[in-house]
């Protein structure tokens, strides 16, 4: 399961999922999002992109796992 988000990883809704998941199933969880820091407001796109969520960097993420 890969949960991605446009928040940071810890207390985001990956960790909700991750969590919920594991009391019933044991199945490998690669989260996608921001690492511990705050982001810049702006164009989204902009944003996406320098935060590596853009749907290529998921892309390319998902294909590195």
């Amino acid at each position: 399961m890969v949960p991605a988000e446009q928040h940071v990883l810890n207390g985001g809704s990956g960790s909700t999922v991750a969590t919920v998941i594991a009391r019933t199933y044991s199945v490998p969880i690669e989260m996608i999002g921001i690492d511990n820091r705050f982001g810049p407001s702006g164009d989204t796109t902009i944003l996406f992109k320098e935060c590596h969520l853009a749907s290529e960097d998921i892309i390319w993420q998902l294909n590195e796992l």
